[in-house]
């Protein structure tokens, strides 16, 4: 009876650990795959925008078809980035992941009542060729991503929203 516990034990112990570590695996390394894949598919510093989303157009998994994207790899290593973006209606929200898939920084609707955001993603050193007053966001890795979303209630505002996505941008300093 002691050695079935005993294996019944060890059994038990091996199969948490494994369980454990299939989890922190995936966790990790699910969301950096995620990002390299969307980084890969526009060059650095360049906004991509989703106006509406299909299955051709459908650059990571369950991403809603209410929700109009715009997204941005970033590569702040030589300059900063400077992201504009004329704000809808609707809802909408800002999010800045790290390389490692780490959100760093989101911004939506709620917290900014202007028409306009202006933020500049910059490395600790970078910081003094900016202007006074400018809107810093210390990212902690040179290269990562920013996503835009921006939720489209019903076909008539639309074109509204997809007029002012298309006065988002990010390019470099």
């Amino acid at each position: 009876m002691k050695k079935l516990i005993f294996w019944f034990t060890v059994t038990l112990l091996f199969a948490a650990i494994g369980h454990v570590s299939t989890l922190l695996y995936f966790q990790f390394n699910l969301q950096s795959a995620a990002i390299a894949k969307i980084s890969g598919q526009k060059p650095q510093n360049t906004l991509d925008l989703v106006a509406s989303v299909t299955a051709k157009s459908m650059f990571a998994p369950l991403v809603s078809p209410d929700i109009s994207y715009g997204y941005c790899s970033y590569n702040i290593s030589s300059n900063p980035l400077r992201v504009r973006i004329k704000l809808p209606p609707t809802y909408w929200s800002l999010a800045a992941y790290s390389q490692n898939g780490r959100n760093f920084y989101t911004i939506n609707n709620q917290q900014i009542k202007t028409d306009k955001l202006e933020i500049v993603f910059a490395l600790e050193q970078q910081e003094a060729q900016l202007e006074e007053g400018t809107t810093i966001v210390r990212p902690p890795t040179e290269t990562g991503l920013f996503l835009f979303r921006t939720f489209v209630p019903n076909r008539s505002l639309s074109e509204v929203v997809q007029a002012q996505m298309q006065e988002t941008s990010c390019t470099p300093l």
